[in-house]
């Protein structure tokens, strides 16, 4: 589905393909019991979620990526370039905040 999306016009420079490459086998550890998950639950004595902060912040903000470039998309789609101007100003505050 990828390589279909890059075909089109504003999506050639890979910035999908980019994200799947550098996240897939994590998400699938995380999502099909995989070693990440699995050493992410136990602990000392007991079996329970175990996960860095560091890791839940790379999750929500990688999560929070994909859904700012949906919504951005959508709009653009929508022929609202307004809306689309708008959400890009926002996602660039986010991606210069600490």
């Amino acid at each position: 589905m990828i390589e279909e999306i890059e075909q089109q016009d504003g999506f050639q420079e890979g910035v999908l393909s980019k994200a799947k490459a550098a996240n897939w086998k994590a998400m699938n550890s995380y999502t099909h019991s995989g070693f990440y998950q699995s050493g992410r639950r136990v602990k000392e004595k007991t079996i329970e979620a175990n996960y860095k902060e560091e890791e839940i912040i790379d999750l929500l903000e990688f999560s929070d990526a994909i859904g700012m470039l949906t919504a951005l998309q959508i709009a653009l789609m929508a022929g609202n370039v307004e809306l689309a101007n708008d959400l890009f100003q926002r996602f660039k505050a986010e991606l210069k905040r600490p």
